[in-house]
């Protein structure tokens, strides 16, 4: 669906998305990704003063950006270390 002059937003795989296609594509809400781009949290480009623009690599990039470890790599990684602790008490 496009209307003359503006960017196609119903393209898959397409490299610009709008504010409605974030919220749709990622399940946020429309206040939330308004929030976040007027705290400057989440990479946007508005090329006219107006209209959002956003690069789905970057939305995702953002969204998997806080990654929580789960408790075999916690436990994996003070294992690790007590090792080295080990090594080089020794």
């Amino acid at each position: 669906m496009t209307t003359e002059g503006s960017i196609p937003s119903d393209l898959p795989g397409k490299r610009l998305i709008t504010i409605p296609d974030v919220c749709k594509r990622y399940k946020l809400k429309k206040s939330y990704v308004y929030k976040l781009t007027s705290r400057r949290l989440l990479p946007h480009y508005k090329p006219l003063g107006k209209i959002i623009y956003f690069r789905a690599d970057e939305i995702e990039e953002f969204l998997l950006s806080n990654r929580i470890s789960t408790q075999a790599e916690i436990q994996a990684e003070a294992k690790a270390m007590l090792a080295n602790d080990k090594k080089k008490g020794a």
